[in-house]
């Protein structure tokens, strides 16, 4: 689960990481997740249109993720990839207060909670897969990320490519605020 507040910093705060599960149990703990925090968005893979289905019918509903490709990005896993890349960057004259404590200037927008060891897990085995000597010698060749141990970024990367930044809401005027009702 991730949380985003409101300068855009990321937090994922909780995971579910089990294999060889129903999709009735995952729903029962997704579900059961809601009485906790609230969820107001459900990313999930654009080819699990089978998947997909079968959740909304148990009350879990998933958007497909984003698969354009945006800018110079050759694909949509590449772009996601890069989206979380700048999540991790320290930004300089950004900071943001943990357990009441402000943090050095120049943090970076995705923090992940210690609870969540396969995602850190992930992040730490993550790679990219070794180009053949021809694929090498061939500078169209995407790269691509290893396809294994990897479903804590898979899903990192569905928010990353489809989460929208809501628009700031415009200060309202001050004759607005005297109108009766107004708190």
């Amino acid at each position: 689960m991730i949380y985003v507040d409101k300068d855009d910093n990321w937090f994922v705060f909780d995971e579910f990481y089990e294999s060889g599960k129903t999709i009735d149990y995952i729903a029962g703990v997704v579900n059961s997740k809601r009485t906790v925090s609230p969820i107001t968005a459900t990313y999930g893979d654009p080819s699990g249109a089978q998947w997909i289905q079968e959740f909304a019918q148990r009350g879990i509903y998933i958007t497909p993720a984003t698969k354009e490709v945006r800018t110079n990005f050759n694909s949509w896993v590449r772009y996601g990839i890069e989206k979380v890349a700048e999540k991790l960057k320290q930004t300089s004259g950004k900071s943001i207060s943990i357990n009441y404590k402000q943090t050095e200037k120049g943090c970076p927008g995705l923090f992940i909670f210690s609870g969540c060891t396969n995602a850190i897990r992930e992040f730490e085995t993550y790679r990219w897969k070794e180009k053949s000597v021809s694929q090498a010698q061939d500078l169209n060749e995407p790269d691509v990320p290893e396809k294994a141990n990897d479903h804590a970024m898979s899903a990192l990367r569905y928010f990353a490519v489809s989460y929208k930044t809501p628009a700031p809401i415009e200060e309202i005027p001050d004759d607005t605020k005297k109108m009766e009702g107004w708190y």
